[in-house]
């Protein structure tokens, strides 16, 4: 799923969702330095989106990290 992910990010790197999931992908494989990168554009660009559901789910996972 994570090269998927990323190839999926390389062509659509503005949605928020993408970012998140890879993100997760990541944390899942305890690298928390790329987590970290992923996710917080993920938080970027659910603000700026307006997704308040994705935000809470991002804030929560960036804080176990």
């Amino acid at each position: 799923a994570q090269s998927i992910l990323e190839r999926v990010i390389a062509k659509s790197p503005e949605v928020a969702v993408f970012n998140y999931h890879l993100g997760v992908a990541y944390h899942k494989q305890a690298d928390n330095v790329s987590a970290e990168k992923y996710l917080k554009k993920a938080e970027t660009l659910a603000q700026k989106q307006g997704d308040d559901k994705l935000l809470a789910d991002v804030v929560k996972l960036l804080a176990t990290l």
